[in-house]
């Protein structure tokens, strides 16, 4: 499979070491298939709360045909917003959606985003949020709406490792 080799070509290269574990998520962000990861959380978060997401983050590019002539340079990604979204009803999981969680159900809102560059090395993001209503469970993926550089015969791939989140007090 041409995904696989594609993903071990670039793995090797720049993605050699996870941040954290020998395991990472992958979502596709892509306006007509968008992936997202999502939990049920063990305690609510609480209203008026500072609150973090920090996590590790890289991308890379599969592809869709047979063009392989710019296959490891995507350059042309603009930058995008990594969202995370909250419910208060933890019991809507698994959500089976290639559009945004808000418009399959609307318990999911929007409550943090941060804006962020595609790139093929692990970096770091963290988006700081408030909630206005107890949240009992989140989902981390892309932006509602997708710049266009997004719609592309390539399938971009952001990757997620040692996700933490805690009030920010916690974290200092």
């Amino acid at each position: 499979n041409k995904d696989c080799h594609l993903f071990n070509t670039i793995y090797s290269k720049n993605l050699q070491d996870f941040p954290d574990g020998k395991g990472i998520f992958r979502a596709v962000y892509k306006n007509n298939k968008k992936e997202y990861i999502a939990t049920k959380l063990s305690n609510p978060l609480s209203t008026g709360i500072n609150y973090q997401l920090t996590l590790n983050i890289a991308t890379l590019m599969s592809i869709e045909t047979n063009n392989l002539s710019k296959r490891f340079d995507f350059n042309f990604l603009a930058p995008t917003y990594i969202t995370l979204y909250g419910s208060n009803n933890k019991n809507n999981l698994p959500l089976y959606t290639n559009s945004d969680p808000n418009s399959f159900d609307p318990s999911w809102i929007e409550i943090g985003k941060v804006l962020y560059q595609p790139q093929t090395t692990w970096g770091e993001i963290t988006i700081s949020f408030t909630t206005n209503i107890a949240i009992n469970a989140i989902m981390l993926g892309p932006e509602k709406i997708l710049p266009a550089s997004f719609n592309t015969d390539y399938e971009p791939s952001f990757l997620y490792d040692n996700l933490r989140l805690n009030t920010a007090e916690n974290f200092g």
